[in-house]
């Protein structure tokens, strides 16, 4: 019998996620690409969702310079099972339409005239069905069913925001907006989906799965002009969710009141999405959409409005090199492509300092 020794079967198990199957893409722009400039609560302007440079480095097959980590893909992994387990109990009881259902459908026009198209792929399309009090299936609509988008997350940020725990503007906990542009977009496209399966969709289900926690929440996603308009957010009985003001905040803030999200709507998005098709045409990548690090104009901007938190400011103020800025670009599967020289990297390219001089400020 052979002797070998270097076996690991967890080290194989990421190695097969890490290169996995061949993935078919129906080509085009994709959902969790979608980006979109709002009104936030507070009554500041944002953009939220994908940098169109991120966009152009993944459709132009830019090599990824920060590849997740062995953990990441175990992750992935249990996200994997939570959704392949609600699709096998749901098709347990029938109600399964679809699983893992790729679509594709046109979404707006370049200015050349070429078609843009989005494609991506719907978790469960669920028929319509009645329940009794302990969620026994009672009776089954076939002319009306649901789109379902499942998102595993953990730790304290899922628990706040997702949840409500200690969030006085959301106490019943709120979806993070790029999860609702992608859900919207499905709902923008599913005319398709509902002339395959002859059935009306009148809106999906946001569920998310805190598996550090093992809870659930789920939030239905509706369109205010059936396959446009603004993306509502409703409690699973239909009521709205909308920000609520702490009373404390709102004496501090001379009686201003938080609002409710403005411009988070289907036709702002398309624009995005038109302008990020038009920028792939390029040969060198756009503009970057966030900052590694927020100018000393913009964190003071950001800091008057409320903005950051206590341990953002604190660490702005200690290191002057510290990648204190949008989440987006800390996160970024590209961001030593985009910022090659960390932090200075826009004083490199600007001339203002030498690539030497950057590398030796941050001691290298």
């Amino acid at each position: 019998m052979s002797k070998l020794t270097n076996f690991d079967p967890i080290q194989n198990y990421i190695y097969s996620k890490r290169n996995g199957g061949l993935r078919v893409s129906l080509g085009g722009l994709n959902p969790t690409g979608a980006s979109c400039e709002i009104t936030n609560e507070l009554g500041n302007p944002k953009l939220m969702g994908k940098c169109h440079r991120q966009v152009w480095y993944s459709k132009k097959r830019v090599e990824r310079t920060n590849v997740s980590d062995d953990m990441s893909y175990i992750r992935f992994g249990v996200g994997d099972a939570v959704e392949e387990e609600l699709q096998k109990h749901w098709e347990k009881q029938g109600l399964l339409l679809a699983a893992n259902l790729k679509v594709k459908a046109p979404i707006g026009t370049c200015s050349d005239g070429e078609q843009i198209d989005m494609s991506g792929e719907i978790d469960a399309i669920l028929r319509m069905a009645e329940m009794d009090e302990a969620g026994r299936v009672i009776g089954i609509d076939t002319e009306q069913a649901i789109g379902i988008e499942v998102k595993s997350t953990r730790g304290y940020f899922s628990e706040k925001m997702l949840k409500g725990k200690g969030n006085k503007m959301y106490p019943i906990g709120y979806p993070k907006l790029e999860h609702l542009m992608q859900t919207g977009m499905y709902l923008h496209t599913r005319k398709v989906v509902e002339e395959t399966y002859g059935v009306k969709i009148p809106y999906f289900v946001l569920i998310y799965e805190i598996v550090d926690s093992c809870s659930t929440n789920q939030f239905r996603i509706e369109l205010s002009n059936d396959y446009d308009g603004e993306i509502l957010v409703k409690t699973m009985d239909g009521r709205l969710i909308l920000p609520q003001t702490d009373p404390m905040q709102q004496l501090e803030s001379g009686g201003k009141m938080n609002q409710p999200i403005a411009g988070l709507t289907i036709e702002n998005i398309l624009e995005r999405y038109v302008l990020s098709y038009e920028k792939l045409k390029a040969d060198t990548p756009p503009e970057r959409d966030f900052s590694l690090r927020f100018s000393d104009e913009l964190f003071e901007e950001m800091k008057n409005q409320g903005e950051l938190t206590k341990t953002k400011m604190a660490a702005f103020a200690k290191n002057d090199t510290a990648p204190v800025g949008d989440w987006q670009c800390s996160y970024c599967d590209w961001k030593d492509e985009c910022y090659p020289f960390g932090v200075l990297t826009e004083g490199v390219e600007s001339g203002e300092i030498s690539q030497e001089d950057a590398m030796r400020e941050l001691g290298f």
